[in-house]
């Protein structure tokens, strides 16, 4: 198909084609038909060595007035004409009938093409002609979009993010490698982010932040109760049914009643992160206590804390729904979680202070969220940095659920975890 830009209008000012609708008209596809006795300019920006020339077309049977003023659309980028030819014979019948096409059909191709390349189609028109010197009907669609395409426009000048967003979403380009490796594939694709002040990292970040903000309300709103529940009901299972077996096996090997750690889990989803409602899991390695509650980080936005100097910095990038806390230590080194932010945080303190490094426009910040913490240890703290209170304080923002029998060597297997059947195991016991 050939791409150009386009115009049309009708011939009485006072009677504008019903192309013209807005994105959330519901009007069927015969209303964007423009009669072929319509007025019709056309325009087209054509590159003729280094100059750039706008032409008009003088199209028989369009009626176009030779006086008619060379008008230029509005936004180049946003503009497309779209052709179809017709051979036919002298008698204008088709020269392949299987190729056979109707206006309202071609209308159909175009909406299909603008659908697939995920870009937003504001208006179209459909007009026809018929060439006899050399026999053929000729469809021309007047399409208006919102943005761009490169699928669909050749030359293209990328100007600003929101040309490229589209383009990442229909690719799903999630990390920072897979967006520079699609994008060095397309030259001006690849000038402008070298050119942007902005790191391809941030751009992800903005344009997924935009696309996913009005799941991420929804969800918001949400009790993470009544996320388990949905989470239940999707009937999207990742084990084959083995993740409630497992987690029986394990809990009974350890004389730990399956009503006992489902009754922690629930606690902890209801009651958020407060006082002897943090769940600890302590034990001695292999005794499955990072499959009992690795199954939580794919119900909840889970996040860990870094070992580093700051390791509550994520709180300011990320808003998770539960802490996930693998070996779960204390260091009195780190900013903002010494022993006495500690004990505040697993408290559920609100709003909590998070220290950040400093900079010229990034100061502490203020984080109101209650979300839980699902952590495993070796045992109760007994930190020799802290006082026998501070230790026993620590201990009290847990309930702590403890396994002493490691799975041999020979019978362990390494399972997925599964969120859907983790979630009816929790609501299987009331």
């Amino acid at each position: 198909m050939e791409y150009l830009d386009i115009e049309a209008v009708a011939s009485s000012p006072s009677q504008p084609p019903s192309g013209a609708a807005g994105p959330e008209d519901t009007a069927s596809i015969g209303d964007f038909i423009i009669p072929d006795s319509s007025q019709v300019t056309i325009l087209a920006l054509r590159q003729l060595e280094k100059d750039h020339r706008l032409q008009q077309y003088g199209l028989s049977g369009f009626n176009i007035p030779n006086d008619a003023p060379l008008r230029a659309s509005p936004d180049y980028s946003c503009f497309y004409l779209i052709t179809w030819s017709h051979p036919c014979d002298g008698s204008e019948s088709l020269l392949r009938p299987e190729l056979d096409l109707t206006k309202a059909d071609f209308g159909k191709v175009i909406q299909e093409a603008f659908k697939e390349h995920d870009v937003p189609l504001l208006y179209f028109c459909v007009a026809t002609r018929v060439i006899r010197r050399i026999p053929r009907n000729l469809y021309s669609g007047s399409c208006a979009s919102w943005t761009r395409n490169r699928k669909l426009v050749k030359v293209a000048k990328i100007r600003r993010l929101s040309d490229i967003a589209g383009w990442v979403v229909s690719r799903k380009l999630k990390t920072e490698r897979e967006f520079l490796a699609a994008a060095s594939k397309e030259k001006n694709l690849k000038s402008f982010i070298l050119d942007h002040r902005d790191t391809p990292g941030t751009m992800l970040k903005r344009i997924w932040g935009m696309e996913s903000a009005e799941r991420d309300l929804i969800r918001a709103s949400k009790s993470r109760m009544q996320i388990l529940e949905e989470t239940a009901d999707s009937d999207v299972c990742a084990c084959n049914g083995v993740t409630s077996s497992a987690i029986e096996t394990i809990l009974t090997r350890n004389e730990v009643p399956v009503h006992s750690f489902v009754r922690a889990i629930r606690r902890t989803l209801i009651n958020g992160r407060s006082r002897n409602h943090n769940l600890m899991l302590a034990g001695p390695s292999a005794c499955g206590k990072s499959y009992l509650i690795k199954h939580i980080s794919v119900l909840f936005k889970a996040v860990g804390l870094s070992s580093g100097s700051y390791p509550l910095a994520i709180l300011d990038e990320c808003k998770p729904e539960i802490f996930v806390l693998d070996d779960f230590r204390v260091y009195q080194q780190q900013a903002g979680f010494a022993i006495s932010d500690c004990l505040c945080f697993l408290e559920g303190k609100t709003p909590f202070v998070v220290p950040l490094p400093k900079t010229s426009n990034r100061a502490d910040v203020l984080y109101y969220d209650d979300a839980p913490g699902d952590c495993n240890c070796p045992g109760p703290f007994n930190c020799r940095h802290l006082s026998q209170e501070e230790n026993r304080m620590l201990n009290e923002r847990f309930a702590w659920i403890t396994l002493n029998n490691p799975i041999p060597i020979d019978r362990r297997v390494d399972l997925p975890p599964c969120g859907s059947c983790f979630a009816k195991l929790i609501l299987s016991y009331k």
